[in-house]
């Protein structure tokens, strides 16, 4: 399930708890507030998996193939017309 997707359906059910006004669903709103803070939060897990991802989709729509390949040699220190096995670098 997509984080964008999982994020709808927790406030949708959050809506149905606030719309039914029971007093034992407080407890279950209690819960469902603490996991989307755990997991959409400024640290959440899902939430930084998901930026990430869009940034590699970013990267990759943004920057041909060769520029990401000399970007990554030069983070490496790695010169691109080495000769495999030799000594210089």
């Amino acid at each position: 399930m997509s984080f964008v997707v999982a994020l709808h359906s927790t406030f949708k059910k959050l809506e149905e708890l606030f719309n039914n006004k029971k007093e034992d669903d407080l407890d279950e709103i209690n819960i469902i507030l603490d996991s989307m803070r755990y997991r959409i939060g400024a640290t959440g897990k899902e939430r930084i998996s998901t930026v990430n991802e869009f940034f590699k989709q970013i990267l990759n729509i943004c920057f041909p193939a060769l520029d990401r390949y000399l970007m990554w040699s030069a983070s490496e220190q790695q010169h691109i017309s080495r000769v495999p096995g030799s000594k210089n670098k």
